[in-house]
């Protein structure tokens, strides 16, 4: 269970919000022409609040699979804060997200984990940078904004690198955003998630369906996002009480 929930370490209706509830899907349409890598760095969520207030979530591991709730508050910079509930409502882990650490209070045994990005890094296989991707966000190193890219029958294949990482996305043209991407630390510990049913909130889209496939990491998960509200006006507070046991996972 422990597993399950350190992979988190991956809900407000207030005036001047877009809401969305799941079910208004995008409507396909033609599309012919080039992109640029700024065209689909634009469109990249994590440039602006949001939360995501229902999450389902099914985490598959080679000995366990367990659903979840979820509910998810991101802030531009990088920063996330997510609730984890059984299925029957109740509180299991309350998650805070920086730049570079891993905060995990796990409620039911009283215990606050704190782990650094090269822990996440070995345990779930991918960087804290890249958790954007599964909101759908597109990311390429800065100086390659002006690429352009050609669209085939609505298609393209942008492969590049983010720092270290080799990074290959398959883009639908139509909305600028990736459906299957490929994450390569050029050893035998690829990841690939798929990303479907995009919905439009606002300016922005946001996959209602993840399916993300860490093999090597010995676990896939399937995330289902519903109630996306962007730009909310509340704050992040992680919570926690004042005796609780503390373990530092580096």
């Amino acid at each position: 269970m422990r597993r399950v929930i350190l992979f988190f370490c991956l809900a407000y209706i207030v005036v001047g919000c877009s809401v969305l509830k799941k079910g208004s899907k995008v409507e396909g349409f033609a599309y012919i022409g080039d992109i640029t890598a700024g065209n689909l760095t634009n469109g990249n969520v994590s440039l602006i609040d949001f939360d995501i207030q229902k999450i389902g979530v099914e985490v598959v591991t080679s000995t366990e699979s367990r659903s979840l709730l979820a509910n998810l508050k991101y802030r531009s910079g990088g920063q996330y804060l997510i609730s984890l509930r059984s299925k029957l409502g109740v509180e299991i882990a309350r998650i805070r997200i920086d730049e570079d650490s891993v905060f995990v209070y796990d409620r039911i045994n009283k215990v606050l984990y704190e782990e650094s990005n090269d822990f996440f890094l070995r345990k779930f296989g991918f960087d804290i940078s890249l958790l954007p991707i599964v909101f759908g966000d597109i990311l390429i190193d800065g100086g390659l904004v002006g690429e352009t890219f050609s669209c085939s029958q609505g298609r393209s294949t942008v492969m590049r690198r983010f720092g270290d990482i080799g990074i290959e996305y398959s883009i639908d043209c139509r909305i600028r955003r990736p459906t299957d991407v490929l994450i390569n630390d050029f050893s035998a510990s690829a990841l690939s998630v798929g990303l479907s049913d995009y919905l439009g909130v606002g300016d922005y889209y946001f996959p209602a369906d993840v399916y993300v496939n860490a093999s090597h990491y010995g676990y896939k998960v399937f995330l289902d996002y519903a109630n996306i509200v962007v730009n909310p006006a509340t704050d992040l507070i992680f919570k926690i009480p004042d005796e609780v046991d503390r373990q530092i996972l580096y």
